[in-house]
């Protein structure tokens, strides 16, 4: 009931939800893999406490959550999770997954977002960046702080981790390479037409992930869905920045 059925939709759909808990943690791996399981409020939980993630910290969250559908009443009562009233999710998700993981040597165990797929940045790192200006009134024409229109948001904090960029939408669309939807990455850009009446290209937001995108419109600097009835009506097209 009201599931994925198409197996390769759902895997693509994981990957993007995984993308986004991994932005929101600010590439901490371990809290991502359990905020994907219990979903992104312990990201937010974690952050109130220190944010530092423990296996003590998600049984805790999970025992604040283990209520109603979620109750351990008349589970097993040998089962990890009713042993410590914890029932909410599984709060041993983190241990789980990486005891099935091979660490890359190269690697050091760092996650990397930036470089995936011919990116040449860290993609969190310009999410954290926009991030700060949340909540900020659009400013036509606005270039630079405190106020930016879509295409002056991406240009100024992609400079600020080195990246230039051109000055308006589309000539940045231009100056991006294709990718399809389901292609997109964290830190590509996503483009739309006829937002109001001027050049082919008439918007520009960055896309963070599961289906979501940072830009600044009408309503200001905020989150929205790329493929909400709005924007996929405008929808032009996905950028991404590889030189």
């Amino acid at each position: 009931m009201n599931c994925i059925t198409d197996p390769i939709y759902s895997i693509w759909a994981g990957v993007q939800e995984f993308r986004a808990a991994l932005i929101k943690a600010k590439g901490d791996a371990k809290l991502a893999l359990q905020g994907y399981n219990f979903g992104s409020d312990f990201i937010d939980y974690i952050f109130g406490k220190g944010g530092v993630y423990s296996q003590d910290l998600a049984i805790e969250y999970s025992r604040s959550k283990s209520s109603g559908i979620y109750s351990c009443q008349g589970r097993d009562p040998g089962n990890y999770r009713t042993k410590v009233g914890a029932c909410y999710g599984d709060f041993r998700y983190v241990e789980k997954i990486l005891s099935k993981m091979t660490p890359d040597p190269a690697s050091q165990g760092n996650v990397v977002l930036g470089g995936a797929g011919g990116q040449i940045f860290d993609a969190n790192q310009v999410y954290g960046s926009m991030a700060q200006f949340l909540g900020q009134a659009y400013v036509w024409g606005g270039a630079t702080p405190p106020g930016f229109d879509c295409s002056g948001l991406m240009q100024w904090n992609f400079r600020q981790v080195g990246i230039k960029l051109p000055r308006t939408a589309e000539e940045q669309y231009y100056a991006t390479a294709r990718v399809s939807p389901e292609q997109l990455l964290p830190g590509d850009l996503v483009f739309f037409s006829g937002t109001y009446v001027g050049k082919t290209v008439t918007h520009v937001g960055m896309y963070i992930g599961n289906g979501k995108m940072i830009n600044s419109n009408d309503s200001g600097v905020k989150i929205d869905d790329v493929f909400s009835a709005y924007w996929a009506k405008h929808y032009y097209g996905g950028g991404r920045i590889t030189q």
